[in-house]
């Protein structure tokens, strides 16, 4: 232990307490830190905000955010409590940006239509050939709207 820990667990009441732990785990499941301060007889919700800095968890309560969007969710979906349907939709969706970690990523899909196009599952191997060879478009394709993929005076692609 460092001495500024020491020193703050001489004088910390949270650490003097006998519901440590669980004072730990409530703050860890995102319980608010002002309904921890009146449930334990704590005064102030200052003195979890100096302890849990002191004892570094505000790093390992970050990374327990998965759980609680879990949680949220399942108790939204279940009605156990008050969730708006819109608040689990929040909840999902900041869910699935988060990484093994628990960091927010942000995914991005680009979508091609030269490759969409390509990819189709409706060409054929004479289609293609004759695409590759010729420029010939499929008849499938001809009958589509205007996709802006060709030249409005011919039937290939524009550069």
């Amino acid at each position: 232990m460092t001495m500024a820990t020491n020193r703050h667990t001489s004088h910390c009441s949270i650490c003097k307490h006998p519901s440590r732990a669980e004072i730990e785990a409530e703050f860890m499941s995102w319980k608010s830190p002002a309904a921890i301060a009146r449930e334990f007889r704590l005064g102030s919700r200052q003195a979890i905000f100096r302890h849990c800095k002191a004892m570094n968890l505000f790093v390992d309560r970050k990374a327990n955010v998965r759980n609680t969007l879990t949680t949220l969710i399942e108790r939204g979906l279940t009605r156990q409590t008050k969730v708006t349907p819109a608040v689990v939709i929040q909840a999902a969706v900041a869910l699935s940006k988060l990484d093994a970690e628990g960091k927010t990523i942000e995914r991005f899909q680009q979508v091609n239509a030269h490759t969409a196009f390509l990819n189709d599952a409706r060409w054929t191997v004479a289609q293609m050939e004759a695409f590759a060879r010729e420029g010939i478009y499929p008849p499938w394709y001809e009958a589509l709207p205007d996709t802006g993929l060709r030249d409005s005076s011919s039937s290939k692609f524009r550069n």
